[in-house]
């Protein structure tokens, strides 16, 4: 490499410009925020297990692919020297470049697809430039590096535009600067070995690897932009005389700003047990018992985790995960949930123990739309540099930290060692959503852990698979927990996940056991099927009884309340909750009813959901429950951690059915309601019965023997039969 390499015409160009900038300083230098780009990139794969997995297929050292990496990371804005581009600052065009802006070269597309056109069009197909950078020249690399060029210069969140004019924005002084621009990176970050990385591998391999790791290169340019855009770390500077100490000042500056940012992995701790983990865990259950002792090979694997409701799946997931981690395997987990309520309940319930699971300092961060709303996790955001002085809220603050910058957007949330989100926000990992690629780079090696898995519908089902299927490419490990999973939904799942370890399908299902536990990594011939024993305290006998009468539905629940029982009522529709809400509520006081459902104001579904949790969750006793009722829809069927002493649920498909009446007597309490910690599993409270509330019994219903009671809930489940 060339020590000392000339600016000439480069530092011409503007790559950051804010007229409201204190600082003296009103620009920063396009070859600078290149530069400081390519810092971050690079120095972000150096702590990732990303760096390990594109050597090992590019068949490279590691030292040749930063090389490599930081080079297509200096692109990144190349659509930036284009004059239309700069004439946004008509004072710096004329400041820097001793013109005025060009009114034939108008600004209307994004500089992202104008560096893209600038490569292809330009670059590759007319001044050679691989060929004078010392890189394979071939049609074959060519159309190979196009997707580590789109990668890159796709850095806004979607894909340049293929095709468009280069003469529409670029004069040809433009041009030549960015050919040059080009060559002095390559002079100052391309090894010899890095340069040869095309011709590591045959031609048509070189290209298919291309368009795979590109979905990952692009999010690590995402994270890179950002942080390198981040004037804390970057501060405005003069354009500066040898890039070469330009470069080395930026690589200090990004080990700054990766370590600030809390976007690099946290250690894993070692010799944590369950109780350890769990200490309100007296006694393991068998689940519990299996995901402690089982054994953990070293390759990426996924595991099904079946047991009933209220079993100790989720400490059972954890202890997977903390294992699987503590074996070299994942570096964090993230959790998804079917809703808001059930990731916020989860968040609570995680924030008391994953700091268990790291040394120093990790992030733990809520992914959902509307986070920020959710009182808990948002005192765990401080700005950069604000001091903790709340000495009331150290253990909180310790335990649930977050960094502002890593909090503020659930896209980013994915990069924190530990995530709690709806599902949603890991589906859209493999969707055509705005920065994807973020996403599927936050959840690289992470755990992925999916609660309640049998709540996706057929689309939803689809996306997971293919989300599995990139996530075991990237050598992560899945887990997914249900009560209620049919074996063809299993099956699919594992298949999925078995295509990204480069198989036709996983083994086929054997056992029919449950409660089941399941795993398989590649190469095991067989599914490891263990039929385990439930919970003693959770199995229970549940009667059940059907009542087509919504007079004695009501009456029901008012000789419930009488006694001093709690009760819940699951309906199928917003509606038909509002309905008997006003019914109930014409006889009890406003405070012993609380009407739940997914239709309030966010700000009044989380009061609503505190609630329900304070009322009837695990920790309330007999004052908080006695004589109260909840008319609530599906967003207390699942992943809610609450117990009712009577429940009534509208007829709904069998799965849902199962899944409320988990909710009945879940937990041991003795005659009153109280909470029972002994060891004694018997529950004292009068037998559990599922009361089933829907039409007139008929051994040959007509066709509309649904729709004709349930005139709205018929479109919520098509499948009457």
């Amino acid at each position: 490499m060339n020590p000392m390499i000339s600016a000439d015409r480069i530092n011409e160009y503007w790559g950051k410009a804010n007229p409201a900038n204190l600082e003296e300083q009103k620009w920063h230098p396009l070859v600078s925020h290149s530069l400081d780009v390519a810092a971050v990139g690079s120095g972000y794969l150096r702590s990732s297990s990303l760096l390990k997995s594109y050597c090992a297929l590019l068949k490279c050292s590691e030292p040749a692919f930063l090389s490599w990496s930081a080079f297509w990371f200096s692109l990144h804005d190349l659509g930036k020297f284009s004059e239309a581009f700069q004439s946004q600052r008509p004072d710096l065009i004329r400041e820097l470049q001793k013109r005025g802006p060009n009114p034939t070269k108008i600004y209307s597309e994004r500089h992202d697809s104008l560096g893209y056109w600038l490569w292809s069009d330009y670059l590759v197909s007319e001044v050679d430039v691989l060929l004078k950078v010392g890189i394979d020249n071939s049609r074959s690399t060519q159309r190979a590096l196009s997707s580590w060029v789109r990668a890159v210069t796709g850095h806004h969140g979607m894909p340049p535009k293929p095709d468009g004019n280069v003469e529409n924005f670029f004069c040809r002084e433009d041009k030549v600067a960015a050919a040059s621009f080009v060559a002095q990176m390559s002079d100052l970050l391309l090894t010899d070995e890095a340069k040869s990385i095309p011709t590591k591998v045959a031609a048509v391999e070189f290209k298919h690897l291309s368009e795979m790791l590109s979905w990952w290169f692009a999010g690590v340019t995402v994270l890179a932009d950002w942080l390198g855009s981040n004037t804390d770390f970057f501060p405005y500077k003069d354009p500066p005389a040898d890039i070469a100490n330009y470069w080395e000042y930026a690589q200090g500056q990004a080990s700054k700003a990766l370590a600030k940012t809390g976007v690099l992995p946290t250690n894993t701790k070692t010799g944590r047990s369950l109780q350890d983990l769990f200490p309100r865990i007296q006694e393991a259950s068998p689940l519990q018992r299996w995901a402690t002792s089982v054994e953990i090979p070293a390759t990426p694997q996924i595991f099904l985790l079946e047991d009933i409701t209220g079993a100790g799946k989720t400490e059972a997931a954890m202890m997977l995960a903390y294992r699987l981690m503590e074996r070299g395997l994942a570096e964090g987990f993230f959790i998804g949930l079917p809703t808001m309520a059930t990731a916020n309940a989860m968040y609570s319930r995680v924030a008391k123990m994953y700091q268990q699971l790291f040394d120093g300092d990790p992030n733990l961060v809520l992914a959902h739309g509307h986070k920020k709303l959710v009182e808990e996790f948002a005192a765990t955001i401080f700005p950069f540099g604000t001091p903790e002085q709340d000495a009331a809220q150290s253990d909180e603050t310790a335990s649930a930290r977050c960094s502002a910058w890593l909090a503020d957007n659930s896209k980013r949330g994915l990069l924190a060692s530990a995530g709690i989100g709806t599902i949603d926000q890991a589906l859209l990992a493999v969707l055509h959503s705005k920065h994807q690629s973020l996403r599927l780079l936050g959840l690289v090696n992470k755990v992925l852990i999916v609660d309640e898995v049998h709540a996706c519908d057929a689309y939803m089902q689809g996306v997971l698979e293919v989300l599995l299927e990139f996530h075991a490419r990237s050598g992560g490990s899945a887990i997914l927990l249900s009560a209620t999973l049919p074996s063809r939904m299993k099956q699919a799942l594992l298949d999925a996940y078995a295509k990204g370890r480069n198989q036709s399908a996983a083994p086929t299902l054997r056992s029919t056991g449950y409660p089941l536990a399941t795993r398989w990594h590649g190469g095991q011939e067989h599914l490891l099927e263990e039929a385990l024993d439930s919970r003693a305290c959770v199995s229970r006998t549940v009667q059940v009884h059907y009542e087509s009468d919504e007079a004695n539905v009501f009456l029901h629940i008012s000789q419930a309340l009488s006694q001093g029982r709690s009760v819940g009522w699951i309906r199928n529709t917003v509606s038909d909750a509002m309905a008997a809400y006003e019914h109930i509520a014409k006889t009890i006081s406003a405070e012993k009813i609380t009407l739940f459902h997914a239709s309030f104001a966010v700000k009044d579904r989380l009061q609503k959901e505190d609630q329900v949790i304070a009322a009837f969750g695990e920790a309330s006793g007999h004052q908080d429950r006695q004589g109260r009722v909840m008319i609530a829809t599906q967003v207390a069927e699942q992943s809610l951690d609450v117990d009712f002493d009577v429940l009534i649920t509208d007829l709904a498909p069998i799965d849902r059915i199962l899944q409320r009446a988990g909710r009945l007597q879940r937990h041991v309490r003795d005659a009153e309601g109280n909470r029972l910690l002994s060891t004694d599993p018997r529950d004292q409270r009068p037998p559990p019965c599922l009361w089933v509330y829907g039409p007139k019994w008929a051994d040959e219903p007509p066709a509309n023997w649904y729709g004709a009671v349930f005139k709205k809930a018929q479109y919520v489940y098509g499948h009457h039969g």
